[in-house]
């Protein structure tokens, strides 16, 4: 079975990996042959992008974060101002009036009856 590339790495797998990295400019004569890209400034290279690019998600995510704060902050200042606003429209018009109808209340002389309270046995 062939690993999932799309998902991430566990951390201790990068570490190791960083780790391998680090390890092979201590050994003078390796030789990749003809395969550059695992030739040690190839690796060092990647190795950099790497701690870039994790520097650039850490960073989008905090921007992520900000702007849910945000939003969230914002949809409760509607709610609260919302429930504000159906309160002063049943003070001001009552709740069985066609404006608390339009602010999408129910008419209270349109709620259901209570009905008999059944015997407990």
């Amino acid at each position: 079975m062939t690993p999932d590339e799309s998902k991430p790495l566990a951390p201790s797998v990068v570490k190791r990996d960083l780790d391998t990295v680090t390890a092979l400019a201590t050994i003078t004569d390796y030789d990749p042959g003809d395969e550059t890209e695992v030739s040690l400034a190839a690796m060092q290279q990647t190795a950099t992008q790497l701690t870039q690019d994790e520097a650039d998600e850490l960073r989008k995510f905090k921007a992520w974060q900000a702007a849910r704060d945000k939003t969230v902050a914002t949809q409760w200042k509607l709610h609260k101002g919302s429930l504000r606003v159906k309160e002063k429209v049943i003070g001001q018009f009552g709740g069985s009036s066609d404006e608390a109808q339009t602010i999408g209340l129910k008419k209270k002389s349109e709620r259901k009856k209570p009905g008999p309270k059944k015997p407990t046995p």
